[in-house]
């Protein structure tokens, strides 16, 4: 499952139909890497719940380093975390 906030980029991923716009190439690009996942779904939601991805890109935007977290998340998020699982249902 991938989720966003922007409703552009969830309306091109889940088009029936190939669209030669700026987003649609790119909305291309990316079904053609989705498609050696067995399943895999582009859904939008909110953006105050996907806070966690903004501080990410933020801080990837001030970053000079390529960072990879592979089994701990990183710290800078692990608060954000925690309060997703708090106020999830």
């Amino acid at each position: 499952m991938v989720e966003s906030d922007s409703m552009k980029a969830i309306v091109a991923l889940n088009k029936t139909y190939s669209d030669s716009s700026a987003i649609g190439l790119i909305a291309n690009d990316v079904l053609q890497l989705a498609s050696s996942f067995s399943m895999l779904s582009f859904i939008h939601i909110s953006c105050l719940c996907n806070g966690v991805a903004h501080h990410l890109a933020k801080f990837a935007l001030s970053s000079s380093n390529n960072l990879v977290w592979i089994e701990e998340p990183p710290t800078l998020i692990q608060d954000l975390l925690l309060q997703n699982i708090c106020s999830s249902p």
